[in-house]
């Protein structure tokens, strides 16, 4: 008689914390683990391979910048697909809270250069974050 045994997939344990994408106002930290596959028949690992923790949630200074502000001044006189270079602003009016929208200062447009960066607040109300292009709350 022949007998198989069968190793199920287990994962891997998790890694440490990543730095807060913030210093202040909230934040995300992110940490991974490894699905190990020690059966190519028995799937994959069941849950996520990510973990999100909000972090450094006191305020910020009231002379410090807004995260979203800084991710906009990144792409100041950075030349668009038009050629053209603005300097730029956070504008609150875009359609979704986890895409970077920014109004080029002194002209009557705002562009949007895609998802902000993971532990960007979703709005102004604490306890949401950004994370992978969607609006996380964190209790």
């Amino acid at each position: 008689m022949h007998s198989q045994i069968h190793f199920m997939n287990e994962w891997a344990s998790w890694g440490g914390w990543s730095v807060c994408s913030c210093s202040c106002g909230g934040g995300a930290s992110v940490r991974t683990r490894t699905c190990i596959t020690r059966n190519l028949i028995g799937g994959p690992c069941p849950g996520d391979t990510r973990q999100y923790k909000i972090c450094n949630t006191k305020e910020c200074p009231a002379d410090s910048m807004d995260f979203r502000e800084l991710q906009c001044k990144a792409f100041n006189d950075r030349p668009l697909v038009s050629g053209s270079s603005y300097r730029w602003t956070t504008f609150h009016g875009g359609s979704d809270p986890c895409e970077l929208s920014c109004l080029a200062i002194g002209h009557n447009f705002y562009y949007n250069f895609g998802r902000v960066l993971d532990g960007t607040p979703c709005q102004s109300d604490q306890g949401t974050v950004c994370v992978n292009g969607k609006c996380l709350v964190f209790l």
